[in-house]
């Protein structure tokens, strides 16, 4: 039905934007500490945990929108 697609889509856009909040809070804040205190392989190690957050949210989300029977 249009109508849950709709919600499905406002449903998934607002975990996307909560998702991105918590890792930008967390991991960002993690990167912004080391750039000012690290060394350029801190940054190097604390970017790469940002990115590796960054794509664990897509895994994520690519899972939760695939049908139930695919999932299994």
């Amino acid at each position: 039905m249009p109508g849950e697609a709709l919600s499905m889509d406002a449903s998934i856009e607002h975990w996307a934007c909560d998702r991105a909040q918590t890792i930008m809070l967390e991991e960002g804040f993690r990167l912004i500490h080391s750039a000012r205190s690290g060394t350029p392989g801190d940054i190097r190690e604390t970017s790469l945990r940002m990115a590796r957050a960054i794509a664990a949210s897509l895994v994520e989300a690519r899972e939760s929108s695939r049908p139930r029977q695919m999932r299994e």
